[in-house]
């Protein structure tokens, strides 16, 4: 997938996130960055880039130099953020995948909540979970994917029997075209 020029870009986000500014050197080096994960990616999704997303994943991972309050404010707009098909919010999604994953321990609902929203900005080896989304979905269904994720390898370490977690929304969810 080609993407626009870095200049257009860059403008089009200033106007469409103004409370998220970004410098033109981390915009420059974050699509580069996404350029090269794009081309060495061989799959279909690639047809889409959610912009968007994109530009609110690397305020989220941007260390601003002045204080953090970009990153404050992207993390604030991600919490805010719904699936688009339920107008949910991510929270209360990723709440319910909790519950559906451990029905009758709070705390491992909880345990795993943490330590998703933490491997998002610090993998427990390397950069954290959201510095490989690409943008070729919309990152609030990817979130949920990763968390789903994260549910099943914590259900399979503590049990050899099978679990149903999927659910045909959440199948949909990650595969749907819909942006955020």
């Amino acid at each position: 997938m080609e993407l626009p020029a870095e200049s257009r870009l860059f403008h089009a986000g200033r106007l469409l996130w103004p409370g998220l500014p970004l410098p033109r050197g981390y915009v420059s080096m974050a699509l580069d960055d996404t350029r090269a994960r794009l081309a060495a990616a061989n799959d279909k999704e690639s047809s889409h880039f959610y912009f968007a997303d994109w530009w609110l994943a690397k305020a989220c991972l941007w260390d601003d130099p002045a204080g953090r309050t970009v990153r404050e404010r992207a993390w604030g707009q991600l919490m805010r953020a719904t699936a688009a098909r339920e107008g949910r919010l991510l929270t209360e999604r990723l709440m319910a995948r909790a519950c559906r994953a451990f029905p009758a321990d709070q705390g491992a609902r909880q345990e795993a909540l943490d330590d998703f929203w933490g491997q998002l900005m610090a993998g427990t080896e390397g950069p954290g979970r959201l510095n490989a989304y690409r943008a070729t979905r919309p990152l609030v269904p990817w979130l949920v994917a990763i968390f789903r994720n994260l549910c099943f390898d914590r259900l399979r370490q503590g049990s050899r029997a099978p679990t149903w977690l999927d659910h045909e929304d959440d199948w949909a969810d990650t595969h749907s075209g819909s942006a955020t």
